[in-house]
């Protein structure tokens, strides 16, 4: 990792809706194999050493020199990290653009943040440096006096600076990112897509097989050969991991679980979930005392 990013940037944060922070940030640091729900755009540049995510149950494997944007509301777990890992993450919130008043107001935005599109992938060693410099220098500014005269106008023209800058290499890697996908893997994208939407409502195969236009065999056979999972196991992952994301907080206890799940009732609902993990929804409750902040 660059001294510049060691030096400067542990954590950065202004008004919890930007927040820079490394590898390295104590504060910040998610266990693994524990999902998270993101409330927050982020964007993850590996450094040194390999990071597995799996993000909406698609898996990604960041690389030194690779970025992943992740988005608000997407289901995300960490699967391995090497010893030798080193990234910087900028995450900011929504509501943080929408005070700008600038970006999310473009049509490019929209696209750039669609769950439609591809949101990993390698940038050459200049844009890789050009971006993390940009990331430096504005966790250095956010760590400026508060009083600082224009303070906020200087933050926030320095963050627009790296959202533009990895904006401009995102759209000129767009067509690359947009190849012509076989019949399979089109058919694979459009069942994760509609499973992150759905999953709380619909858990039967049929109904993402009928809006699909195929066969429930057919789609079983499709996905098992595209993500080595069929339909059913894709769906009983992303409801089980929503489940541990719910239950490992306090406010929500095992019956409130089962009702955002829209299970018919808790004795169901604590089957189901035993079935799959081997723990009672209580059991998991109590063994998970992990304490997460994730930034994003």
């Amino acid at each position: 990792m660059p001294k510049l990013l060691e030096k400067n940037i542990s954590h950065k944060q202004i008004n919890e809706e930007l927040v820079v922070f490394t590898a390295h940030d104590a504060e910040y640091h998610l266990e693994l194999n524990v999902p998270f729900r993101a409330e927050a755009f982020a964007l993850i540049l590996v450094e040194t050493g390999e990071l597995q995510v799996q993000s909406n149950l698609k898996n990604y494997t960041l690389l030194p020199q690779s970025i992943l944007m992740v988005l608000p509301d997407s289901l995300n777990e960490l699967k391995y990290e090497s010893d030798d890992l080193n990234f910087v993450c900028l995450a900011f919130q929504k509501r943080y653009l929408e005070r700008l008043g600038l970006i999310m107001s473009r049509s490019e935005a929209v696209l750039m943040f669609s769950k439609d599109v591809q949101h990993h992938f390698e940038l050459s060693a200049m844009d890789h440096a050009d971006i993390v410099y940009g990331i430096s220098v504005l966790a250095r500014k956010i760590n400026m006096n508060t009083e600082t005269p224009f303070y906020d106008e200087v933050v926030n023209s320095t963050f627009l600076s790296v959202t533009y800058q990895v904006a401009s290499i995102f759209f000129t890697k767009l067509p690359v990112l947009n190849v012509q996908l076989s019949r399979k893997e089109e058919i694979a994208s459009k069942f994760l897509g509609l499973l992150a939407e759905k999953f709380r409502q619909e858990r039967s195969v049929s109904y993402y097989a009928n809006v699909l236009s195929i066969t429930t065999r057919h789609l079983s056979q499709v996905l098992k050969e595209v993500t080595g999972k069929t339909a059913g196991e894709l769906i009983d992952e992303l409801v089980i991991q929503e489940a541990r994301v719910l239950l490992s907080q306090s406010s929500i206890n095992v019956a409130a679980a089962a009702q955002i799940l829209q299970f018919s009732n808790q004795s169901f609902f604590g089957k189901y979930f035993k079935q799959h993990t081997g723990y009672s929804p209580s059991e998991y409750r109590s063994l998970s005392r992990t304490t997460l902040n994730p930034p994003f």
